[in-house]
């Protein structure tokens, strides 16, 4: 049985998930029977972190499958930290090849791949999106100062610099887990932020739920944020033809109601590939308000955060922060 639940922002989707975790061990399922994985580590940390506080449960011992996909093949594949690519393994690779590459790594937290050098880039997220580099490379219309045949010859290089070093990234993980006869098996499952999957994430996710007794995939297409790493939320939004059961937490906790619900509901409605979906705002009213410019802004009392679609946009803002003797923070 697969269920999907959608939840809007601030819905309280991972009460909503541990509330069922609750009544699984409360039927008799052991905590090691359950499979709790998640995009983010830090999300994955809180469930586990939760789960251990409202069930009085060891989070190293009774919750050690409450993890993120990368961290969970990493373990069942028996890797250690110094077989995987580091920062420093790639600088190394970059001078061999003759190419500069300053910063090259995957985020702890959330396995997303970021580097300067944009050949690697467009070979992670051709690995991500499971398609045939050159295949990736020719479907790119905006792939500028790209030459074809130097791509194709570092992805080779990299393949062999791995092989030769015995080394591996977070894509082979995924990769040699979907490969291997690996096949554990859950009473429930649960997966969290979906909509930030990439296709190789969901066809590890696909081998998990095959001899899983229960399913939750739980997310909100409204909040995909992840494309540019490869994230596939139409994967996710195709999934209405497969599950038993769709459920829509329907009560925000965190959105206010009048023009600030409203104005997120007309937007989010031009989306034409979405789980429609409805929900409630908290009772108490929002203000919107339009400004021309960050000096009409009085922002002398209270605490502000300060979002712009640019970095640039954000110097006029610290111009007026030091100007006014503001105390701010920026990048840390």
């Amino acid at each position: 049985m697969k269920t999907i639940i959608l939840g809007p922002p601030g819905t309280g989707k991972t009460t909503t998930l541990l509330n069922l975790v609750d009544e699984f061990i409360q039927q008799g399922v052991r905590p090691k029977q359950i499979g709790y994985f998640s995009f983010t580590r830090k999300a994955a940390t809180e469930a586990a972190n939760r789960a251990a506080d409202k069930f009085a449960l060891d989070i190293d011992n009774d919750l050690d499958n409450f993890r993120t996909l990368h961290s969970y093949a990493f373990r069942e594949l028996g890797m250690t930290k110094e077989k995987m690519m580091k920062p420093e393994d790639y600088k190394e690779f970059g001078q061999k090849c003759g190419i500069p590459i300053k910063t090259a790594s995957y985020s702890a937290d959330d396995g997303t791949f970021n580097s300067d050098n944009e050949y690697l880039t467009i070979i992670n997220t051709a690995a991500v999106k499971r398609m045939d580099l050159l295949e990736y490379y020719d479907s790119r219309q905006n792939i500028l100062d790209i030459e074809r045949s130097t791509l194709f010859l570092l992805a080779e290089e990299l393949k062999r610099f791995k092989k030769e070093k015995g080394l591996k990234d977070f894509n082979d993980l995924l990769e040699n887990f979907i490969q291997k006869d690996i096949n554990p098996k859950f009473e429930v499952l649960f997966i969290d932020e979906a909509q930030d999957l990439s296709l190789i994430q969901w066809d590890m996710v696909r081998k998990l739920w095959t001899n899983a007794n229960k399913t939750y995939i739980a997310g909100d297409d409204d909040q995909a944020i992840f494309k540019w790493a490869g994230a596939d939320v139409d994967h996710f939004i195709a999934l209405k033809e497969e599950v038993d059961d769709i459920k829509t937490l329907e009560q925000s906790y965190r959105i206010p109601g009048g023009p600030i619900h409203e104005l997120s509901q007309h937007i989010i409605s031009k989306v034409q590939n979405r789980f429609d979906k409805q929900y409630r705002p908290r009772d108490d009213e929002g203000i919107l308000k339009r400004y021309s410019d960050i000096t009409q802004v009085d922002m002398s009392q209270g605490n502000w955060l300060v979002l712009s679609s640019a970095n640039y946009f954000l110097d006029d803002v610290k111009d007026l922060c030091e100007l006014q003797g503001w105390y701010y923070q920026y990048k840390g």
